[in-house]
């Protein structure tokens, strides 16, 4: 067997072991509160009903959720069909990341990128989940791929490396990362602040660069509007978070998303430092080469956006900081390649598959989404005709009706706390507790006032009660 038949063998089993741990209990999981808002947004009967209600239910752009609508025309709306779109994501990824390392570094580093993005917990997580955020991923390892070959293409003045095709692809796959996802955006403006910051005024002609992002440009007018309402509802969440969490004054706290331009002002004028003395730097730190310190750069930029995010939303150091492990996992097989002694690199290596595979067991185990086949199995049982099913949180109403066979009917109890249990009839309800993380017990709080609890069960995020005969 000739030598450099070796790495893609390697390569192709890790892709193996990949899908086999994504694959693995794809479905097992119950459908859960996101993924229920995905199907309400896809299961409409033709394209523009999937943008309309992605308009309502979504913050996020349409394409994404047109995309996973032609794809459940093929193979229908179960669990599994719609997980294993995000499953093949995770697995085109794991290859995208081997081609990233290798045309930033070598086979060696490629190899161990793809063997950590393969085993990770975090990425299989998104990976068997029906939401974007796999896909996401994939294109930003895809985008920053061409963006190296084409910054090697300027340095090197490589025609095949800079060809007008492989920029009009750059420009698509950058449109599509806003065309899914507004985190695109932040894409765009790393890449550009990079490739400016090496080659303007430095006798470049970046006449197809500037092409390549008039396209993304255009392609995300579309979606403008809609961003710029989620621009100011965003901004309107921080301005009480400022007043209300922060104690700043409303003078202050009126300026909303313009405090976090300092900090990001101040990136910015890092990376075009850093990236202007390029050599200096590298000359300084004599064993860090041109490509370690673009990824420095890359991911430095990154975790400065993140921290600037997490600020205000908590739920943000989770799912939104799946695409820059990649990066990371590409940081540490460079760094652990560096290590000369060959037992300390394979004990490195052991260390992490075995501390992998330690968490996947848990994962596999464990129940993390909620149970809402039981809880809709439980009601159709034990339910009576006339009963009414109340949710403390109207968004829990999309991931139960996707179980639920019953005939009883749905309603949703607004969030001003005025909704009047007496007002019922005396035939028994169901009241499902789930989500509703601002009222929390009221509900039940009234619901026991002047009902009678009969029965109550919990589930995984889930409490489910039964209420029957009017007091007094």
């Amino acid at each position: 067997m000739k030598k450099r038949y070796v790495p893609l063998i390697i390569l192709a089993l890790i892709v193996l072991l990949g899908f086999g741990l994504r694959f693995y209990d794809l479905d097992k999981e119950n459908l859960w509160f996101d993924e229920g808002y995905t199907i309400l947004s896809i299961n409409q009967d033709n394209i523009g009903g999937v943008i309309d209600q992605a308009e309502i239910t979504e913050t996020k752009p349409s394409v994404y959720f047109i995309i996973l609508h032609l794809w459940s025309e093929i193979f229908g709306l179960s669990m599994f069909a719609l997980r294993f779109f995000s499953l093949l994501c995770g697995v085109i990824s794991i290859i995208l990341l081997y081609l990233l390392a290798k045309e930033l570094f070598d086979k060696k580093v490629a190899i161990l990128s793809a063997l950590l993005i393969s085993i990770s917990l975090f990425d299989i997580i998104y990976s068997q989940e029906a939401r974007v955020f796999s896909f996401f991923t994939t294109l930003t390892i895809l985008s920053f791929f061409i963006f190296v070959k084409l910054i090697k293409g300027f340095v090197n003045k490589d025609s095949k490396k800079s060809s007008l095709f492989l920029y009009f692809f750059f420009g698509v796959v950058g449109a599509f990362l806003n065309a899914i996802h507004y985190f695109g955006l932040l894409i765009f403006l790393v890449q550009n602040i990079i490739l400016l910051s090496l080659f303007y005024k430095k006798g470049t002609s970046l006449k197809r660069w500037f092409i390549s992002q008039l396209i993304i440009i255009l392609l995300f007018i579309p979606f403008l509007p809609k961003f710029i309402t989620k621009f100011f509802w965003y901004n309107n969440i921080l301005i009480n978070i400022f007043i209300n969490k922060w104690g700043l004054s409303s003078s202050v706290a009126n300026l909303g998303i313009i405090l976090f331009l300092i900090p990001i002002i101040s990136l910015i004028l890092t990376i075009f430092v850093v990236v202007r003395n390029w050599k200096k730097i590298v000359n300084f730190f004599f064993f860090i080469n041109h490509n370690f310190l673009l990824l420095l750069v890359i991911i430095y930029f990154f975790l400065i956006l993140i921290f600037v995010k997490s600020l205000y939303s908590p739920f943000f150091l989770t799912r939104y900081t799946l695409f820059l492990l990649p990066f990371l996992f590409v940081f540490f097989a460079y760094i652990i390649s560096l290590t000369k002694k060959k037992l300390l690199r394979i004990s490195v290596i052991v260390l992490i598959i075995i501390l992998s595979f330690s968490s996947l067991q848990l994962y596999y185990q464990d129940i993390t989404k909620e149970e809402w086949d039981n809880v809709s199995e439980l009601i159709s049982l034990k339910e009576k005709k006339g009963e009414i099913i109340l949710f403390d949180s109207s968004s829990a109403i999309v991931p139960f009706d996707y179980y639920y066979q019953g005939k009883s009917k749905i309603m949703g109890l607004n969030t001003e706390n005025n909704y009047s249990f007496p007002l019922l009839s005396s035939k028994g309800f169901w009241l499902i507790l789930s989500h509703n993380y601002n009222d929390i017990d009221y509900y039940l709080e009234q619901a026991e006032k002047n009902l009678i609890l009969d029965f109550n069960k919990t589930y995984k995020g889930i409490e489910v009660y039964h209420f029957s005969v009017m007091k007094g």
